[in-house]
């Protein structure tokens, strides 16, 4: 019965740490889907409820951008340059505004030229 005892203890005591790491790594994919909205500016908005085809913006990052998120934004559309925090995409659809906004390390995604 103790044998049994041990290996279920042992068996938590591996388990928790990794659930504590999916539980992170999921948590903040998840924040940043649930919040996006808040990240796109009301002119940026306007713009998607007009229907344009195509959308140049600049995004704005909590940090300065690392080579992670130079690609990831560079899969979405192309990049027109990078400023401090601050990276401007070009040629993107609305589809893409949307997966730009879900990203947890964004800030703000405007349109080009908003202050």
């Amino acid at each position: 019965m103790s044998r049994r005892r041990a290996v279920t203890g042992l068996l938590v005591r591996l388990a928790l740490p990794v659930l504590a790491i999916v539980v992170v790594l999921g948590a903040l994919p998840l924040y940043g889907r649930l919040t996006s909205s808040s990240r796109i500016s009301p002119a940026l908005r306007e713009q998607l409820r007009a229907g344009q085809p195509s959308y140049s913006v600049q995004v704005e990052l909590t940090l300065r951008p690392q080579y992670f998120n130079i690609q990831k934004l560079q899969s979405l559309g192309t990049l027109a340059g990078v400023k401090g925090t601050s990276v401007k995409v070009l040629d993107i659809g609305a589809a893409q505004v949307h997966t730009i906004a879900d990203l947890y390390w964004v800030k703000q995604v405007k349109t080009i030229g908003e202050s």
